[in-house]
């Protein structure tokens, strides 16, 4: 299955197609990332593992 990363620029989250919450054209892997993203914090607070 073709992958994706999540549109936060700080995280590196792998989506897969059809996965992830989209917003402005953009997917991201969490509504966390979407909303960090959107209030132009530069902290990625999905929780993932990955995210830094």
């Amino acid at each position: 299955m073709a992958e994706e990363s999540c549109a936060h620029p700080d995280c590196d989250c792998a989506l897969e197609k059809g996965q992830g919450v989209s917003r402005d054209g953009e997917t991201f892997c969490s509504e966390h990332c979407a909303d960090a993203s959107q209030s132009g914090s530069g902290d990625c607070e999905c929780g993932h593992a990955d995210c830094q």
